[in-house]
């Protein structure tokens, strides 16, 4: 398949167009749940939190706060509920979806409620 070829200099109208229709076509971002690696916690996400609203405004940003610092050592199979009644509450407000942000531990522990 051959993609459409534009004329050099042209861009500005397809920029132009391309901002506008994305103004009209985006009402709302979807969520974004921060899930904190081993060690951390929410705190260490807040400037993140902070970027994300200010670059995406009305933006829903959740860092969760499950099993911080020390208590981020607790075996995974026992944090694994708790993730997920956490993500649920956020999910089911979300019909088109969110997006996760998961560091070190934090992955899996989402990846196992997927």
């Amino acid at each position: 398949m051959k993609c459409p070829r534009v004329a050099a200099g042209s861009h500005g109208p397809m920029l132009l167009l391309l901002v506008v229709v994305a103004g009209v076509c985006v009402d709302s971002y979807k969520p974004v749940i921060i899930v904190h690696g081993i060690f951390d916690g929410p705190q260490q996400f807040q400037n993140l939190s902070r970027f994300i609203k200010k670059v995406h405004p009305g933006t829903e940003v959740t860092v969760i706060d499950l099993y911080d610092d020390l208590l981020s050592l607790q075996p995974l199979w026992k944090q694994v509920p708790d993730f997920r009644q956490s993500f649920n509450s956020i999910m089911k407000n979300a019909p088109d979806g969110v997006h996760l942000l998961c560091f070190s531990q934090g992955a899996p522990a989402v990846h196992l409620n997927i």
